[in-house]
């Protein structure tokens, strides 16, 4: 989930909850969890560029979690309640992420 308040007609700005469950056949069970805060800036009605920062706490159940921090930077489009955001993890590394690519594409839901 996400709460965002609109500062002004064309910026927003707010935190973000994250949880992630995963169950994988001869992997097992792990979830991650964290938070994150981010910023939206419209620049045309239903375009917008987004930046967020990103923490991660990842792991199986019963281990150490790694934290795990992420700089997101891309844009998104916005009609009427959909949003979709494409970001790029600037802070991804291969041996040290929750996520498999740095490239990630959300979409949601936004009053």
């Amino acid at each position: 989930p996400l709460i965002a308040y609109k500062f002004t007609d064309k910026f927003l700005a707010g935190p973000r909850l994250i949880y992630n469950y995963y169950s994988r056949l001869n992997f097992g069970q792990w979830s991650n969890f964290g938070y994150s805060v981010l910023g939206r800036y419209f620049v045309k009605e239903n375009i917008f560029a987004h930046a967020e920062y990103e923490e991660v706490y990842y792991g199986s159940f019963g281990t150490n979690r790694l934290k795990i921090p992420a700089l997101l930077i891309g844009a998104g489009y916005y009609n009427r309640p959909i949003a979709l955001t494409a970001t790029y993890d600037l802070l991804w590394n291969s041996n040290r992420s929750a996520y498999y690519s740095p490239l990630r594409v959300n979409f949601g839901i936004m009053f």
